[in-house]
Formats: C-alpha cells, structure tokens, sequence
C-alpha cells in the first residue's frame, strides 16, 4: 500500500465516523430494531476497518503501536466505540513520534484538496436550500405538503452539517500539518468555519439590514472567475449568482452615494438658509426705525429682530463647525471605495486573461510536433 493510498484509505475512515456519530445521535430508546440492527453492523464494519487500516499504518509509522498500547492503559473506556477511535494520521501523530515528511506532505496536500472541496459541496447544498426555503414559501399550502417540505429541507441541512465538519477536520489538520512543512500562503484563503459564516450568498449576519448586508467569506474563498466556463451547470449558475450579488451589490452603493449628495447638498444649503435668515433679521432691525413706530416699540422689535439674527448665526456657526470634517471624510471613503472597485476589476480582467491564455509552451510543442510530422513525411518518401 502506498502513501498516498494509506493516506486516502484513512480520510475514507474519518468520514465513515462522522457518519456512524450523526447516525448514532438519531437513534432513541424508542427507536426500531432494524434500525439498531442496521448501525451496530456499520459499527461493526467500522471497527473491522479501522484495525485492518492500523495494521498497515504501523508498518510507516511504528510509534503508532507504542502510542496506542500508552493510550488503551489510560483510558478510562474500556470498550471504546468505533466513531470515537483516533486514527492516528500524520496530523494526529504527537510529536515526539517521527513521522516521515512524505506522509506529511501527502497528507497536507489531501487535506488542502478536501477543504476545497468541502466548501463548494457547503455552496451547492446552501444555494438548494435557499431555493427550497423560497420554493416552499411561494407554492407550498397545507400540513401534508409542509411537512413533506420541511423533511426535505431538513435533509439538505444534514448534508450542509456534513459538509461543515469535514471542513473543520480539513482545516484543524492543515493548521497541524502546515508549522513542520512551512505553509502559510493558504490561510489567506481557508479561514476557520463558524456557524455564523454558513450562511447562503443573499442571507447576511443575524440584525443586518439589507443595505449593510456582509457576504460570507465562503463564496470568496476561490475566484469563481477563474473557473472554465464548461465546468458544468453547478459551477456556472455559482458564477451568474455571484455576478448578480456583485451587481446588487453595486447598486446599493451606487444609491448610498447618491444619499450622500444629497445629505451633503442639504446640508450646505442648511447653512445658506441660516446665513439668509440673518440678513433678514438684520435688514428687519435697520428698517424698524424708519417707520411710524413709537420709539420704545420700534426699539423693542429691533432688539428682537437682532436676537433672532444672533440666533441664527449662532445656530450657522456650531453647525459648520460639527459639519467642518465632513467634506474631507466623504472624499477620503470614495477614493477607498474607488480603488477597492479598481482592484476588483482589474483582478476580473487578470483573471480572463488567464482563463484565455494558452498554457505554457504551447508553441514550443507545436513546432516540435510539426517537426516530428515532417522528418516522418520525408522518411516515409524516401
């Protein structure tokens, strides 16, 4: 058996246990006999393989046998079930216990894949079940067809649970794995899955509003641009999905910098309208005096009318100054929001070309298969 299939075989294993746990936490005291009957022989073909897979896994790393000879004097279970028995992967191994850095480099790169590949299985079953959560609410009537639905709705649940926690395996083995064989580049990438983050590309956190909705970091974590476009119906309406989110997207800001013209134009006329109002009240208290009024009435309304135009420029001042910082700030956030738009652009024009690019020495092997062609054409007459 080689690396690679030893390797494979126990990740093979992992998930059969994360299986046989979801399987086991569904059966009661009250739960039938058959389906008993049909876990204990999983169980049982679980335990089979397990110690037939260790066998061969001590032959690559035989610190394993001293380690769970160690492990089975301390344990306070005697009988340890099969979903809950370690298996003992390079990742698990401690690290007093050599390991070959092959089995470690197999293994992280079997685990690098995994990740990925639990992720898109998380997208697909999130986008299904937001189709069937809007499905149900717009055609679905009735205590019969509701709850046909929501047992349906409830199965695409398992298989997101499923998909979560083959992610969180991947990600705790890689987090092993990566300090003794120097990789660091794919944290940038592959963050650790909280259950907040497993949420569908049009759901936002819990108390966000639509106009200051997040996306997940999930639907970020591969480029979807960068993806062939024959890569079949899945993937494709992935990509329309996230073109449309980018699209809405762009036009919620849009629509909030339109708010923020006009919240700035009000704003500047705000204190137009307090400057016109002092001169108002200033030419008012000039033209007080002029008129048939007595003079202790005339002065009276002069003296008011010059309060309100104190007021007013009072009023001016303060809110020129709370609003003095403003102009600078809108400019600073648009200029952010410019260049985050150009880098996202550019990286979609990157990303087509590379998608159109031919590979590497593409030319190099037509001209020598041309050759080739050639020197037999001329042999051949000869």
């Amino acid at each position: 058996m080689t690396p690679a299939v030893l390797i494979s075989a126990g990740l093979d294993l992992e998930a059969e246990q994360r299986a046989v746990q979801v399987l086991s936490k569904d059966i009661w005291d009250h739960s039938r006999d058959r389906q008993k009957t049909a876990l204990q022989l999983r169980k049982n073909a679980l335990h089979r393989k397990i110690n037939a897979w260790l066998g061969y896994l001590t032959l690559y790393i035989p610190g394993v046998s001293l380690a769970r000879s160690r492990m089975a004097t301390t344990s306070p279970d005697p009988e340890l079930k099969p979903q809950d028995v370690t298996l003992w992967l390079p990742s698990q191994v401690p690290s007093e216990i050599p390991v070959n850095e092959r089995l470690r480099r197999v293994e992280w790169k079997l685990r690098h894949a995994q990740a990925y590949e639990s992720l898109s299985r998380l997208r697909q079953h999130l986008q299904a079940r937001a189709y069937l959560y809007k499905f149900k609410d717009r055609f679905i009537r009735g205590q019969g067809a509701n709850t046909r639905a929501r047992n349906t709705i409830d199965a695409v649940t398992a298989k997101i649970n499923a998909a979560a926690s083959e992610y969180r395996a991947a990600y705790s083995a890689l987090l092993a794995l990566s300090p003794g064989l120097h990789e660091v580049e794919w944290k940038n990438e592959l963050l650790p899955l909280r259950d907040q983050d497993i949420r569908d590309l049009s759901e936002g956190k819990a108390k966000e509003s639509e106009g200051r909705r997040t996306i997940s970091w999930i639907w970020k974590s591969i480029p979807v641009e960068l993806q062939a476009e024959d890569d079949g119906v899945e993937k494709g309406y992935l990509r329309e999905r996230v073109r449309v989110e980018w699209c809405q997207s762009r036009a919620r800001s849009l629509r909030f910098s339109e708010e923020v013209d006009l919240l700035t134009e009000e704003m500047a006329r705000v204190l137009r309208f307090f400057e016109w109002m002092t001169k108002n009240w200033l030419q008012k208290a000039d033209t007080m005096l002029s008129k048939d009024f007595p003079k202790p009435l005339a002065e009276a309304y002069t003296a008011y009318a010059k309060r309100q135009a104190a007021m007013y420029t009072s009023l001016g001042a303060r809110f020129k100054g709370l609003w003095a910082d403003l102009p600078a700030h809108v400019s600073q956030m648009r200029s952010i929001a410019e260049r985050e738009l150009t880098t996202v652009i550019d990286g979609l024009f990157k990303a087509q070309k590379t998608r159109g690019r031919p590979p590497k020495n593409s030319d190099k092997q037509a001209k020598k298969k041309k050759m080739t062609h050639e020197d037999h054409d001329s042999s051949s007459r000869t």
